[in-house]
């Protein structure tokens, strides 16, 4: 299931119960304006939704072959939060979970 909202005139997408977040070992993962979340839709929380739409807006800045370029090799380094692109979408997610939340509240009583 999928769901679409728009923040800051940059739309996202959110599709539940997605594989590739399972493989990565991770809760979620952004790729261009999709977030694929490991759970269900009760699983979206504002800081999650805040985070990966931070990853919608670096892949739309950064375009595609720099921000996997950068993100790819944060990766194979070892991937922390301390890596650029990752401690800017956590810090964006702690300021902004509230603002998101009725994004989050919407999907998650869908």
């Amino acid at each position: 299931m999928a769901f679409k909202f728009t923040h800051e005139g940059v739309a996202m997408r959110v599709q539940v119960k997605s594989l590739l977040p399972r493989l990565l070992s991770k809760d979620a993962t952004t790729i261009w304006n999709t977030m694929l979340l490991r759970g269900g839709q009760r699983d979206v929380s504002g800081y999650l939704l805040a985070h990966e739409w931070r990853h919608v807006k670096q892949w739309r800045t950064l375009g595609v072959w720099r921000f996997l370029w950068t993100y790819g090799k944060d990766m194979l380094d070892g991937y922390q939060l301390t890596d650029a692109l990752e401690a800017e979408a956590h810090q964006y997610g702690l300021e902004n979970a509230a603002r998101f939340e009725p994004y989050a509240k919407s999907i998650r009583n869908h």
